[in-house]
């Protein structure tokens, strides 16, 4: 079989095994990525916007704000916490929001990280649950070009 970028998937009959001690197939072991040193926000406007690595020009309105149209939505997901046996210790769910304000070269993109926080009491489980917010990033004409200058360093 020739290799490829798509992704394969066997029959339910060859599926790796999982066991409780090893929740991962071992042809699937994760190895984590060297850090790259360029900042997230302007590493991130350059990549949704094709601009290459070294570009010096300020950034305009109508590209900050392209930006703000890729970057806008919710998020569900999960981190998951495991022992160094596999077994699973904690799952905490999570939310990421990112929505803009703002009109013109004032218009900023906010990002919001929402962490489930565990019940308070056990006597009601129909509860809501708790969110913990976390205003992780704002971005706009003004935080980018100060970002843009320091990638360039």
């Amino acid at each position: 079989m020739a290799s490829s970028s798509a992704l394969s998937f066997l029959p339910l009959t060859q599926s790796p095994k999982l066991s409780a001690r090893n929740p991962l197939p071992n042809s699937h072991s994760w190895r984590p990525r060297p850090h790259r040193s360029n900042t997230p926000s302007s590493s991130c406007i350059s990549a949704a916007l094709g601009d290459g690595p070294n570009a010096t020009e300020p950034i305009t309105v109508e590209t900050l704000h392209r930006f703000f149209d890729l970057s806008v939505g919710k998020w569900h997901g999960s981190f998951y916490q495991f022992n160094a046996h596999g077994k699973l210790m904690q799952n905490v769910s999570t939310r990421l929001s990112a929505s803009t304000y703002g009109e013109d070269d004032l218009m900023s993109l906010i990002q919001t990280l929402y962490i489930k926080q565990p019940p308070l009491s056990v006597s009601d489980p129909d509860e809501d649950p708790e969110w913990a917010e976390y205003k992780i990033k704002e971005t706009n004409m003004f935080t980018v070009d100060r970002y843009q200058q320091v990638s360039s360093y």
